[in-house]
């Protein structure tokens, strides 16, 4: 029975890892994309990304699995090991992507024909 709680596990942290590579892909795009037009942007998602890693690690230690009797219950036990495990291997992509929205509050960098008329 361990064996199939494992591929249980192993199962949500596949599915994780795939929901955190399309969502880290699209948080890499749209943070390259604002770099060029705003300032401080990667000094946001770096922060933010930490912030939101840790924020939803809590969530996710805090959701409430489906108490489980000893020696049965085995599909109440497969089920909360797979959602665990998809919370915490999806959490850093989501993070990255939250973290790469919010960036767009970050200033405007200046026009580059501003600069050359205030310059002298």
């Amino acid at each position: 029975m361990g064996l199939v709680l494992g591929s249980a596990l192993l199962a949500g942290v596949a599915v994780g890892l795939a929901v955190t590579a399309a969502t880290g892909g699209l948080a890499l795009a749209i943070t390259i994309g604002r770099a060029k037009r705003r300032l401080y942007v990667w000094r946001v998602v770096v922060v933010g990304t930490a912030v939101f890693v840790a924020v939803l690690a809590l969530l996710v230690q805090q959701f409430g699995n489906e108490p489980v009797r000893p020696g049965n219950d085995y599909d109440v036990v497969m089920r909360n090991f797979f959602v665990c495990a998809l919370g915490y291997s999806a959490a850093p992509g989501v993070a990255a992507l939250l973290a790469a929205v919010l960036s767009s509050l970050c200033p405007r960098k200046p026009a580059a024909d501003a600069q050359e008329l205030t310059c002298c």
